[in-house]
This record gives C-alpha cells, sequence and structure tokens, in this order.
C-alpha cells in the first residue's frame, strides 16, 4: 500500500494482500467516509489487473452510487456487461463505491448476479455502513474493516510527507480527523500550502511601507496559528539580519516587538489586535 497518499492500518493491509493472493470471492471493504476505502479498493483493482494480466485499463469500472433511484439501472448495466464472461481468470474489476445507497430493488437484482457469480468478474465494494446491505449479500462477499491507523502511525507518515509542518500541527489535525488519513491528508495539504504563502508575507512585509503593512494584516489574519508563525518567522528574518550585522535599527525593534506579540498570541489574547499593535510599534 505504499502507492497511496496515506497510511493504512498494518492489520488492514494484511488482509487485503490475502485477499490479492487468491480472490476467490468478492470483497466488501466497510468503514467511516474518509478512511480510504475507495483509494484503496483503485489500487487493489490495479494490482489484480497486472497480477491477472488485464490489457485494457478499461476493464476497471468505477461506479459510485450516489442517487438511489438510478441504483437498478446501474447494477442491470453490471449485469448486462457480465453475463456473457467466461474464463478462469479475472480479466473485469468492478468498484462499487457508496454500495449503502442501493434501493431494495438494486440490492435484489445485484444478489440474483452474486448467486450465478460470472466467471472472471471480480467485484470491489465499498461503504460506510455495513449495517444496511442485506445479510444475503454480505454472506457472500470477503468483508475488511477498514479501520485507522494508530496515532503513532500516522504521525510518523504525515511528518515525513510534510517535514515542515510541526508534529504539534500534525497531532491536532489528526484528532480534528479523529484518525481518518485521508481528511488527514487533505487538511495538511492544505495547512502546508497556507504555511507557505505566511512565510512568504513575512519576507514580504519587510519591502512594503507602513501603510501597506497594515494591509497586509488584513490579507493575513485567518486563524491564531497563522498570525503566530507569520510573527515567528519576522522573528527569524530579523535575527538572521542583527546576526548579519546589519546597522538598522528597525531589525532591532521587529526582533524584540514580534517575540513579545508571539507569547501575547500564544496566552490568548486577541490575534488581529495583537498584530496591529505590532505594527504600529516598528512603523
Amino acid at each position: 500500500m505504499d502507492e497511496l497518499a496515506f497510511p493504512v492500518n498494518k492489520f488492514v493491509i494484511k488482509q487485503i494482500d490475502s485477499f490479492e493472493l487468491n480472490p476467490s470471492n468478492n470483497l466488501l471493504l466497510y468503514g467511516p467516509i474518509g478512511v480510504g476505502k475507495l483509494s484503496i479498493a483503485k489500487l487493489l483493482a490495479n494490482k489484480l489487473s497486472k497480477t491477472n494480466n488485464i490489457a485494457n485499463s478499461g476493464q476497471i469500472t468505477i461506479i459510485n452510487f450516489n442517487d438511489v433511484k438510478s441504483s437498478i439501472d446501474e447494477i442491470r448495466n453490471i449485469r448486462g456487461n457480465v453475463i456473457l464472461k467466461s474464463t478462469n481468470t479475472i480479466d473485469r474489476v468492478f468498484i462499487l463505491d457508496n454500495f449503502e445507497k442501493l434501493s431494495l430493488p438494486a440490492y435484489n437484482a445485484f444478489l440474483k448476479t452474486l448467486e450465478e457469480p460470472p466467471a472472471g468478474i471480480c467485484f470491489i465494494i465499498c461503504a460506510s455502513d455495513k449495517t444496511s446491505i442485506p445479510v444475503t449479500i454480505l454472506s457472500r462477499l470477503n468483508s475488511i474493516n477498514v479501520i485507522p491507523p494508530n496515532q503513532e502511525l500516522s504521525i510518523e507518515y504525515f511528518k515525513s510527507k510534510y517535514p515542515k509542518i510541526t508534529i504539534k500541527n500534525i497531532e491536532k489535525i489528526f484528532q480534528l480527523n479523529s484518525g481518518l488519513p485521508r481528511l488527514i491528508d487533505q487538511d495538511l495539504m492544505n495547512f502546508d500550502l497556507t504555511e507557505d504563502s505566511v512565510i512568504n508575507l513575512a519576507k514580504r512585509f519587510f519591502s512594503v511601507d507602513g501603510t501597506e503593512k497594515l494591509m497586509m494584516i488584513n490579507e493575513l489574519y485567518k486563524s491564531r496559528e497563522d498570525c503566530a508563525l507569520f510573527l515567528k518567522m519576522v522573528h527569524s528574518l530579523s535575527e538572521a539580519a542583527i546576526k548579519n550585522n546589519s546597522k538598522n535599527k528597525i531589525w532591532q525593534k521587529m526582533y524584540s516587538s514580534s517575540l513579545a506579540a508571539v507569547d501575547l498570541i500564544e496566552s490568548n489574547s486577541q490575534p488581529r489586535l495583537v498584530l496591529l499593535n505590532f505594527v504600529n510599534e516598528i512603523i
């Protein structure tokens, strides 16, 4: 599962590897939204296609069931496509996402497909709510509960992927997303982009006049974390200038004022007010 953009629980990997070696039945991946079921299904389908020498990538079909009313038509289309197949090896993989949204007639139609399983076809089913799927279908599927990886594995993985983001912030995002890796990855990606923009903003801060500095505060202020990051970057840049023997007194003022402002923000003072006071002190 190294090809995925997020970590996978080690127990889940073992079960998926076992299925890949002997895909004798169809597979159900179930678990909460954001745990990465569809991404795992796509990767598994690609691996099965290589193992079984499926030359045509079009033989991997992904169907997302978002509309209950049209689900019966989708199932009928599947039955029409697979009923004439007859081979001893897998030559087509269907990924059925949001499977719990099927209507009762659609479930019944799919059950008929499983009762007379077409040769050469593998169904990989993704569902967030396993309990809504009829037992008659569940009994004909291999089931894997896709549980999130533990915090230690997730933080280690995401720290290597986003080295600029602190472990403290990764832990916070992990907790906000209940450990769901796909959601964590999306938030960290956005956080990384935000962090880069804040750092660039801090660098630009030194090249503009006092009025524009005040205007930049409105551009910057989004969260307490962004404000603190901005001030820490200003502090680091001014410290570097002082070490390079800059004679401009503004660097010393920025160095001391930014450090005091960070302390105020981290002690729960109003970030916007702290930033405005900081700019007024140095212009």
